[in-house]
C-alpha cells in the first residue's frame, strides 16, 4: 500500500516538469518565429501611388490619415510614444515677394543674403520656416542645405521642437518628446511639395538610411 502511495506523486510531478518543458519550448519556437518573420520582412517595402505622387515605404508601416497631406505613413514600432513619421504635402507656390529670411543655407554668405537670389523655392521655404515656428513648441532650426530631389532643386531644413503627447482614455500621460524633423522642399511648376520625415531625437540619426530610402523613391506625376 506504501508503494502505491508514494508512486502517483512522482508521476504527477514527472507530468508536471514534462508540461512546463512544453510550454517553454513552444515560447521559445514563438519567438524564433517572430524572429525569422521580422527579418523577411526588413526591406521590403510597400507602394502608395496617387494621381499625383508615388513613393515607396517600409511595408511594416502604416498608412495614417491627414487631410493636409498628399501621404502620411508612420512606424508603429517605434521605441518612442512619438511615431516616426513621413509625409507629404503640396501647395501653391505663391508670390516671390521679397521677404526677411529667418535662416541661412549652409555654405551661402549671409552677409549678402541669406538663402542667395529670391526664387520660389527660397521664398517657399522661408514662409514654411516662419509658418513651422508658430505651429511647433520650442521650434528651432539645426540646418538648412541645398539638395536636389528627382533632380530638381530642393532645401533640406532639419529642425527640432517638442512633442507633448496627449493622454486619452486607453492611454496613460507620458513625457513631452524632443522631436528631429526634416523638411525637404521643392517646386514642380507652381506647386511646393513638402515632404517632412519625423522621430524621436534619441533614434533620429539611426533612421536616417531609411529617410533617404524613401526620398530617392518619390516620383511626381
Amino acid at each position: 500500500m506504501q508503494t502505491v502511495a508514494t508512486t502517483k506523486p512522482q508521476v504527477r510531478l514527472r507530468r508536471e516538469g514534462l508540461t512546463e518543458w512544453l510550454v517553454i519550448g513552444l515560447v521559445i519556437l514563438a519567438l524564433i518565429a517572430g524572429w525569422i518573420l521580422k527579418a523577411s520582412i526588413q526591406g521590403q517595402t510597400a507602394t502608395f501611388a496617387s494621381e499625383t505622387l508615388s513613393v515607396r515605404y517600409p511595408v511594416d508601416w502604416l498608412l495614417g490619415k491627414d487631410e493636409e497631406a498628399l501621404f502620411t505613413v508612420r512606424d508603429p514600432d517605434s521605441s518612442s510614444t512619438f511615431d516616426t513619421t513621413f509625409s507629404a504635402r503640396v501647395e501653391p507656390l505663391g508670390e516671390m515677394e521679397e521677404q526677411e529670411y529667418v535662416f541661412k543655407v549652409e555654405g551661402v554668405d549671409a552677409s549678402v543674403k541669406p538663402l542667395g537670389q529670391v526664387t520660389g523655392l527660397n521664398a517657399a521655404a522661408n514662409r514654411l520656416v516662419v509658418r513651422r515656428n508658430k505651429q511647433l513648441k520650442e521650434y528651432n532650426v539645426l540646418s538648412a542645405r541645398a539638395t536636389t530631389l528627382m533632380g530638381q532643386e530642393a532645401l533640406a531644413i532639419e529642425y527640432a521642437y517638442v512633442d507633448s503627447p496627449r493622454a486619452g482614455w486607453a492611454t496613460a500621460p507620458s513625457l513631452p518628446v524632443v522631436v528631429q524633423a526634416v523638411d525637404t522642399v521643392t517646386v514642380q511648376g507652381d506647386q511646393v511639395y513638402i515632404f517632412t520625415y519625423a522621430a524621436d531625437a534619441n533614434i533620429f540619426a539611426q533612421e536616417k538610411d531609411t529617410l533617404a530610402a524613401i526620398l530617392e523613391s518619390v516620383s511626381l506625376k
